[in-house]
């Protein structure tokens, strides 16, 4: 009797061993799927960041250009202009 309850024992410890051995390897896969996958979402958030930022910059780059020219091109149109009308002043002073 003594020798039937060692084997079931031994059999137990043998089934449990294998079936805590089996539980710990399918945490320790599902924990590394889980930690891969958090450090590809982490990656492609940065990858977001970062191409937002780049659009960013060269949008203000695209405009701050803009601006720049168009301040240009007023500055001279506004100078033909005050000249334009200092000769219209001085032929209408003259005709006068």
């Amino acid at each position: 009797m003594n020798n039937i309850i060692e084997k079931f024992y031994l059999v137990y410890v043998v089934f449990k061993t294998k079936f805590y051995f089996y539980f710990y390897f399918l945490v320790f896969q599902f924990y590394h799927t889980w930690q891969i996958n958090t450090y590809q979402r982490q990656q492609e958030l940065e990858k977001r960041l970062r191409a937002n930022y780049h659009y960013r910059i060269h949008l203000q780059r695209i405009c701050f250009n803009a601006w720049l020219t168009y301040t240009e091109y007023r500055r001279k149109k506004n100078i033909h202009k005050s000249k334009k009308i200092i000769s219209l002043l001085k032929d209408f002073i003259q005709f006068n």
